[in-house]
C-alpha cells in the first residue's frame, strides 16, 4: 500500500462497494487513499500507534476459539449505529473475541464495508467472516487483563 509501512492494519474494499454502502447512508466515510480500483483503509490504535495485523496462523487460531461462540451483537436494518458501536466496544472490552451477525445485509460488499467501519470505530480486527457472521478480535489494552494469548510461532 502506498505510503504505509508493511504489517499495518489495513484492507481493501472495491470502489463500487464503498459507493453503495455510503449512498445507502449507513455511516460516514472513514476511508483513505482512493484509487481507481477502490479505497484502502488503515487506522491507528487508541494509543496513537499503529496496530500490527494478526498473522494468518493467529487468525486460524482465533477462528478455532470462536467456533463454539454465538453472536453477541446483531446488525439489523439500520446498519452501524452509535448503539451498535458501543455494544461492540463493550463486548470486545469484556471478551476480546466476539461474533457479530449481519441480519439484513446479504451481499459481500455490504458486509465487508460494514466490517471495516466496525474495525475503524472500535480499533479491532476482523479475523474471519463465515456466511453472515463476522469474527472480531481486539486484545485488552492492559496486558495483565488479556484472556487470549496469541501464538507467536506457527505450529
Amino acid at each position: 500500500m502506498v505510503g504505509e509501512p508493511p504489517g499495518l492494519w489495513c484492507g481493501f474494499i472495491s470502489q463500487a462497494g464503498i459507493e453503495r454502502f455510503l449512498s445507502e447512508g449507513f455511516v460516514g466515510s472513514g476511508f483513505q487513499e482512493p484509487s481507481a480500483q477502490g479505497i484502502y483503509w488503515s487506522f491507528p490504535d487508541a494509543g496513537g500507534g499503529w496496530v500490527e495485523r494478526v498473522k494468518g496462523f493467529q487468525r486460524k487460531y482465533l477462528r478455532g476459539l470462536a467456533h463454539g461462540m454465538k453472536p453477541v451483537v446483531l446488525i439489523g436494518r439500520q446498519g452501524i449505529t452509535d448503539g451498535v458501536v458501543h455494544s461492540v466496544d463493550q463486548a470486545l472490552q469484556q471478551h476480546e473475541l466476539i461474533k457479530l451477525k449481519f441480519i439484513d445485509f446479504k451481499e459481500k460488499d455490504q458486509k465487508t464495508a460494514m466490517a471495516a467501519v466496525v474495525e475503524n470505530k472500535t480499533d479491532c480486527e476482523m479475523v474471519g467472516m463465515i456466511g453472515h457472521t463476522g469474527i472480531f478480535f481486539r486484545a485488552h489494552h492492559d496486558p495483565e487483563k488479556r484472556k487470549i494469548v496469541l501464538p507467536k510461532d506457527k505450529q
